[in-house]
C-alpha cells in the first residue's frame, strides 16, 4: 500500500508498507493511490496538484555519493554510517551558480537537518553528516519548500538515506 506523508498541508514523500508502521503522533500518513506525488497540497482530506505554470521545472539528476555512503545501483537510496561524512552529487542545470541550503528529514521523528550545497558550472554537490541512526529521506517537497519567489521548481525522484550506528 502506499502511504503519503503530510507535513503542513502538503505531500512531503511517498512511501510503501505492507502494513502502516507505528510512527511518532507529529507523523501524518494517509493512504494514496498512484496519482498523488509529493508536493501536492493536501487540505480537508483533498489532494491537489500544484500549479507550474508559474515557474520553471529543474531536473535534479544525482550523478554519484562518495565518502562513508553505500549507494544503491540507480542511487535511489544508500546505506550510511551515523555522523559519518559523504558527498552527494547531481547534474542540475539550473544556468546559475548558487548556494542554498538541503533539508533531508528523518522519516520516525520528522527531525529536519540542513546541509549546504553548491550548484556550479550545473553541479550541484553537498557534503552531510547524519546525526543519529534512522531513515532519512528528502525529495521534491524538501527541496522546493524554501523556494517562495524563486523562478523555478526543482523536479526529483528522491533519495532514502539508512544511517546506521
Amino acid at each position: 500500500m502506499k502511504y503519503a506523508q503530510i507535513v503542513n498541508n502538503k505531500v512531503f514523500g511517498i512511501f510503501e508498507y505492507d502494513t502502516l508502521p507505528e510512527f511518532s503522533s507529529k507523523i501524518v500518513m494517509v493512504e494514496v493511490d498512484d496519482t498523488v506525488k509529493a508536493g501536492y497540497s493536501y487540505v480537508d482530506s483533498v489532494f491537489e496538484a500544484p500549479s507550474s505554470s508559474s515557474y520553471a521545472i529543474v531536473p535534479i539528476t544525482l550523478t554519484s555519493m562518495t565518502g562513508n555512503i553505500l549507494p544503491s545501483i540507480d542511487l535511489s537510496s544508500a546505506v550510511v554510517q551515523e555522523l559519518l561524512t559523504f558527498t552527494i552529487t547531481a547534474d542540475i542545470p539550473l544556468g546559475v551558480d548558487q548556494t542554498f541550503l538541503m533539508p533531508i528529514r528523518r522519516l520516525d521523528t520528522g527531525r529536519t537537518v540542513y546541509s549546504e550545497a553548491n550548484v556550479i558550472n550545473n553541479v550541484f554537490t553537498t557534503t552531510l553528516a547524519l546525526p543519529s541512526a534512522g531513515r532519512w529521506v528528502t525529495g521534491e517537497a524538501e527541496l522546493n519548500a524554501d523556494l517562495e519567489g524563486q523562478p523555478f521548481r526543482f523536479s526529483f525522484s528522491g533519495l532514502t538515506v539508512t544511517a546506521l550506528q
